[in-house]
C-alpha cells in the first residue's frame, strides 16, 4: 500500500461538471490528504481541480478516501452493526 502522504489527486481525476464551484479547490500535485481536508472542512462530497483558475476536473470524497484506504466515515458502525449518527 503506498504511503498516505504520496497518493495525489492526478491519480484519481473525474471529468468536470459545470454547475461545480471553482473554490475551494485544488490542484493536480496536491495530495489526496488536503483535497480530503478540504471537503470535510466544507462539508463537500466532491471538489474541483484547476490549474491557473481553469476547471481540469474533479476529485471525489468517496473515491479519495478507498484510494487512501480510509473507510467512508458516514459508514462506520458501531460495534453491533448499527451505524453511528
Amino acid at each position: 500500500m503506498p504511503r498516505i502522504e504520496a497518493a495525489k489527486v492526478a491519480e484519481i481525476l473525474a471529468p468536470f461538471r459545470q454547475q461545480t464551484p471553482l473554490q475551494p479547490s485544488a490542484s493536480l500535485d496536491d495530495s489526496l490528504v488536503h483535497a480530503v481536508e478540504l471537503m470535510l472542512k466544507h462539508n463537500l462530497r466532491c471538489l474541483a481541480v484547476v490549474k491557473r483558475g481553469r476547471p481540469l476536473g474533479l476529485v471525489y470524497l468517496k473515491e479519495a478516501l478507498d484510494k487512501l484506504g480510509i473507510q467512508n466515515p458516514s459508514k462506520i458502525t458501531t460495534g453491533n452493526g448499527i451505524p453511528r449518527r
